[in-house]
This record gives C-alpha cells, sequence and structure tokens, in this order.
C-alpha cells in the first residue's frame, strides 16, 4: 500500500468516525514524515519476533486502535498480551520510550473484552470486567479509550 493509499484509509477512518480528527492529523503527519514509522525496537526471541512502532498512538478505543495500526499499512497490528508482556519488560528496563499508562492487546477476553497491560504498575486498571491471578485484566472494548503501541511480524 502506497502513501496516497494510506492517506485515502486514513480520511475514510476519520470520515466513518472511527478516529478523531486530531487522531487523523498526528496520524497523517506521522505518514508523510516517514515511510513507516521507524524500525525502532525489535524482541527477537523463541516466542516473539516483532518490530516495535517507534511512538505510542493517542488514547482511543479498541476499534479505533485497530482502524488506526491497520491505517499505518505494512502489517501494522496491535500486540497479543504476550507481545505486550514482553514490552513491560523492555519499559521496566528503560527501553522504547513507553508511557506509563494502559495499552491495548488484540488478545480477547470475556464477551466483549481484550486485554490490557498498564504499564505504571504491570497490571490492568480502571473497572476490570476479570481480573486474573498474574494481573491481567480484560476490558470492555468499546467504552474504555487506551493507549497504541503498534508492533509487525519481523
Amino acid at each position: 500500500m502506497d502513501k496516497i493509499e494510506k492517506l485515502k484509509e486514513l480520511k475514510s477512518l476519520f470520515e466513518s468516525s472511527i478516529i478523531s480528527k486530531e487522531e487523523f492529523e498526528q496520524l497523517k503527519t506521522e505518514l508523510i514524515s516517514s515511510e513507516s514509522g521507524a524500525k525502532a525496537i525489535f524482541i527477537n526471541n523463541k516466542k516473539i519476533n516483532i518490530e516495535i512502532y517507534k511512538k505510542d498512538l493517542p488514547d482511543m478505543t479498541f476499534n479505533q486502535a485497530v482502524g488506526a495500526c491497520k491505517a499505518l499499512g505494512q502489517g501494522w497490528r496491535l500486540p497479543t498480551i504476550e507481545e505486550l508482556s514482553e514490552m513491560y519488560k523492555l519499559h521496566l528496563k528503560g527501553n522504547g520510550n513507553f508511557s506509563r499508562f494502559i495499552y491495548w492487546s488484540q488478545t480477547e477476553g470475556s464477551l466483549n473484552a481484550v486485554y490490557v497491560l498498564n504499564f505504571g504498575n504491570g497490571h490492568g486498571n480502571g473497572t476490570p470486567w476479570f481480573q486474573y491471578e498474574d494481573g491481567r485484566q480484560d476490558h470492555d472494548k468499546d467504552f474504555y479509550k487506551y493507549i497504541v503501541r503498534p508492533v509487525r511480524q519481523i
């Protein structure tokens, strides 16, 4: 997908009210200023082989997050909860320029919920649907707005 097609996809997401004007402008600026977002950080181990986008995208609902990742093109997507947990380990070491806020994963939880991870304390936040022994929580994907850090396979 070339830049013009990506811009058309972003415009469509904005016109469909999937992303706000501010999110549209930020993603458009990002797209124009660089080809794919940059080759910032990699996790390459026996289980996970991903490239992590160079910076956070703003708070948005789950469906907006899926659309924003797709609009970046070139295979960018939301991380799984396992990938997000590895990213949190990087954050604890001071790598990756992550925020101390809650991030979406693509891993489905219960009902209309998906797993999230709070990079401030390693747990979910807000009002959880369920909390698991390992601290993960899943949250309503149509109600909550969280930060997005896209990833793609390497």
